[in-house]
């Protein structure tokens, strides 16, 4: 299961617009309206991971009961944002090698003798990945690897 910061609902006309009604105030129209559009050229519904972005969309085409889907329809669109300490981070094979192992309670000493690399090396890592993914401690550390 996939962790998300924010969920927001948008509703689109057909040409991509953002539906006012659905909103207090105006809002602009998001970056990503072309590639649902696109997505969703002759489908009822599809879903996009934008992973630059750090989003996750799902659409689908409005439709009345009894009626077929329209090109000219309304179009909702479920968007999910990752929390901002996840957009971005990304950890070499090696510091996730050794988070994993300390966050699965491995010792400095334990994990430098299994990969056969110095103490300094493993605390090198550890430094490193804490300072990634914004933690302070092993506990803090396995929660934010099992998020990732």
């Amino acid at each position: 299961m996939e962790n998300f910061a924010a969920e927001e609902l948008y509703v689109l006309q057909a040409d991509g617009s953002v539906d006012v009604s659905t909103w207090s105030g105006a809002r602009p129209t998001p970056p990503w309206v072309d590639r649902v559009l696109a997505a969703l050229e002759g489908e009822e519904r599809c879903q996009l991971t934008l992973e630059d972005e750090g989003l996750s969309l799902q659409a689908w085409r409005l439709v009345a009961p009894g009626e077929a889907p329209s090109a000219d329809g309304k179009i909702l669109v479920l968007v999910r944002r990752r929390p901002a300490w996840m957009q971005g981070c990304t950890l070499t094979a090696r510091q996730r090698e050794i988070s994993e192992y300390a966050a699965g309670g491995a010792t400095v000493n334990e994990i430098a003798s299994h990969l056969e690399i110095s103490l300094h090396t493993v605390r090198s890592h550890l430094k490193a990945v804490y300072r990634a993914l914004g933690v302070c401690n092993r506990v803090e550390l396995a929660r934010a690897l099992t998020l990732m």
